[in-house]
């Protein structure tokens, strides 16, 4: 989890905004951004997403992949306990979502490599005014809106009484 402070506050604060991810018995520290933008952000950009990457782990790293739209879109395998690069997405070119994919050298008892998944970030593509303005292409399908999930959506001031009872400490 990425907290500002190690405060019962500041850790419900992350995770309302989903800056934490997973680790199987790994200790992997990892860090996802895109153009400046933090793990579990929904973000808008005209611009082609820049995708900051630093994973640091006690045992070499096997592979770092950066996953969009459920399918690997760059790959590499450093065998170091700590890797840090900038990967650009040239080819972005509809919204989309990417996360992070660790898998450690090291394994458990059972053979099973460790591993790390980063939330996911958004990324909403706005195109530039002259682009906006062309008509999709005929027979092209409709963009998809929304999560991918099988909940339904609930308004902000619900979600935020929600968050605020599991917040808040219970009376005695």
């Amino acid at each position: 989890m990425l907290a500002e402070r190690l405060t019962r506050s500041a850790l419900f604060e992350a995770l309302r905004n989903r800056r934490n991810y997973a680790v199987t018995h790994a200790r992997i520290v990892l860090d996802f951004q895109i153009n400046g933008h933090r793990m579990g952000e929904e973000i808008t950009t005209r611009e082609k997403p820049e995708i900051t990457v630093s994973v640091t782990d006690t045992a070499p790293i096997a592979e770092v992949e950066i996953i969009r739209d459920g399918s690997v879109l760059h790959r590499v395998t450093p065998n170091a306990p700590e890797v840090k690069f900038t990967y650009p997405d040239d080819s972005f070119r509809q919204s989309s979502y990417y996360y992070l994919r660790v898998l450690q050298a090291d394994a458990d008892e059972h053979g099973n490599p460790w591993r790390a998944w980063s939330s996911p970030i958004w990324v909403k593509h706005e195109p530039a005014a002259a682009e906006a303005d062309k008509p999709a292409p005929a027979g092209a399908a409709a963009p998809l809106n929304g999560y991918i999930t099988s909940i339904p959506p609930e308004s902000p001031a619900k979600r935020e009484a929600r968050h605020k009872k599991i917040a808040d400490p219970v009376p005695p």
